[in-house]
């Protein structure tokens, strides 16, 4: 082996061994001194190491504390490709993030064909709040954190769900031009509020999760009682959610999904 190769043969041993290190941690993260003691290269190798993994997306920086995770490309590996748990190891911090900062119960949904699916949900710290079960299908024109998926569809998946023949699984009959205009207003504005539209008493917004060709990945929605999702109070959840969304768009971690 000649020197170049075994220098390579290095390299990609100790990258491994830094993935290895996130994929074990008890926090899911590690400071760049834990790495460099864990793995035990110098800190330069470390931050070179870093800087390559991370443009390839096996790993990103924890926001806020100067912490290394593990990236999209690492977690789709872990998952062994399966989508739904790789959303939701990668976007449950962010989960817990906006559900403590708005005091609200945050949801994460994808779209399960014309019907929407949540996929993970971080529970709001406040006593009377809004319950959220994953796992189950809905109807994709009704609710906040279904409707955002349905509006930033192509617009071939919106028009055969739009227009086909409803039935029982579709949940209370709409009309299809009136909802495509709702859908359209969605778009422009970037964002959908409802109340009481599925659970009585109970008011979600939801902006959409798009990828760096902007097609739609997932809805990530905020909902809580009505009586405390007032005017105040939703202008700060829709500021959140926002940068929220733009804190995982830049992180570029949706670009291959």
């Amino acid at each position: 082996m000649s020197e170049t190769e075994r220098t390579g043969a290095q390299t990609l041993e100790r990258g491994l061994d830094l993935i290895w290190h996130l994929l074990r941690s008890d926090t899911g993260k590690a400071s760049v001194a834990e790495l460099v003691n864990a793995i035990g290269v110098p800190k330069s190798t470390a931050y070179r190491l870093l800087k390559v993994l991370k443009e390839r997306g096996f790993v990103e920086e924890a926001a806020g504390d100067g912490q290394y995770r593990l990236g999209y490309r690492a977690l789709q590996f872990a998952a062994g490709g399966n989508y739904e748990t790789v959303l939701r190891q990668l976007l449950l911090p962010h989960l817990q993030s906006l559900a403590s900062v708005t005091g609200e119960t945050a949801i994460l949904t994808i779209k399960r064909g014309a019907q929407a699916l949540g996929v993970a949900y971080a529970q709001s710290p406040q006593p009377v709040r809004f319950s959220f079960q994953p796992g189950v299908l809905m109807p994709l024109h009704a609710g906040a954190s279904a409707k955002v998926l349905l509006a930033f569809a192509s617009e071939k998946e919106r028009h055969q769900i739009l227009y086909r023949q409803q039935g029982p699984l579709d949940g209370p009959a709409f009309d299809p031009s009136i909802l495509d205009d709702e859908l359209a207003h969605i778009r422009r504005v970037g964002y959908v509020t409802t109340e009481s539209e599925v659970d009585t008493d109970t008011t979600t917004i939801a902006v959409p999760l798009l990828d760096i060709k902007g097609r739609l990945v997932a809805g990530l929605s905020v909902g809580g009682p009505s009586f405390r999702v007032t005017g105040a109070a939703r202008v700060r959840i829709l500021s959140a959610l926002r940068e929220e969304a733009n804190l995982i768009y830049r992180t570029a971690l949706l670009s291959d999904c």
